[in-house]
């Protein structure tokens, strides 16, 4: 058995309080964020690929 609800986040992976608000410096991805799959798991590896994706997204934003 998984989960697939994880923290909330925005587009750039960035964790969201209660309020939706970023909070500074604290990023997730993967089975850690919220899935693009809303709460389905539709089986091993299915977060492979939203974890490479949103890991580039948080690398980028923490860069800049």
């Amino acid at each position: 058995m998984a989960t697939a609800l994880g923290l909330r986040t925005d587009p750039d992976a960035r964790v969201l309080d209660r309020h939706r608000n970023p909070i500074p410096r604290l990023y997730a991805r993967g089975n850690d964020a919220d899935s693009v799959m809303a709460s389905e798991y539709p089986g091993a590896g299915c977060q492979v690929g939203a974890g490479l994706i949103f890991g580039y997204l948080a690398a980028r934003h923490a860069a800049r």
